[in-house]
Order: structure tokens, then sequence, then C-alpha cells
């Protein structure tokens, strides 16, 4: 009975590697919206109201505008509250950010690989 219980469990972790066995706390909750940034300091820097917006497609395409300049690439929603940025062009000498996002209601609180927080408001 135990080598046939270590084999189904062996079965499972391949499943789950497979197939993913961790949900998302951000499915449903940034396809198709945008995001405002509120005021904060970025890099110890006071930024304006709406110095930053990020706009997440259905297609799973995003625009990231940050003052004058616009980033665009391509999302992935991973399990938890991960998300992944893949930047058309590299951004600190790569194109793949992963990022943890907590939505809660009309706030989206965006941390980056470094632990910089960026805080928005839903604008759409």
């Amino acid at each position: 009975m135990y080598v046939r219980l270590r084999g189904w469990m062996a079965s499972l972790a391949i499943l789950c590697s497979l197939v993913g066995c961790s949900s998302s706390n951000n499915k449903g909750k940034i396809e198709g919206t945008t995001w405002t940034s509120l005021p904060q300091l970025i890099q110890g820097q006071p930024a304006a109201d709406g110095f930053l917006s990020i706009s997440f497609g259905a297609d799973r395409t995003f625009s990231y505008k940050i003052g004058d300049s616009t980033l665009t690439g391509k999302y992935s929603i991973g399990s938890g509250d991960k998300v992944t940025l893949f930047y058309d062009k590299p951004v600190a000498k790569k194109t793949k950010h992963v990022h943890t996002f907590k939505v809660r209601e009309q706030e989206l609180e965006m941390t980056d690989e470094e632990g910089n927080v960026r805080k928005f408001r839903k604008s759409s």
C-alpha cells in the first residue's frame, strides 16, 4: 500500500508541475484595466499623482507609462500574487521581470524584484 501511495504522490507532483496547482490571486483583476499612480516617492524623489500609468490588455499586452516614456510588452499572470512582465526592450539589462501584485478593490500595489513598491488606483 505504501508503494502504491508513493507512486500516486509522484504522479500528482508531475501533473502539478505540468498544469500548475497554484491559483492566481490576480486572474480576472488586471486584464483589460488601466491603473494610474498615486503620489509617492520613486527612488527617493517625489512623484506626482499620475506620473506612472500601466494598462493591461485582454490580449496579454501591457503599456507602462513612466513620465514621458512608454514601455510595452506582454504579461503573464502567475500563481499567488505573481505577474511577469516581458518587456519588448531590456529594462535594467533584462526583458523578464517578475512582480508581486496585490489588488485590493480599486487599488494596485506593485512590488518589483528589488522590493520597490508602486501604488496605483484603478482608472478604467
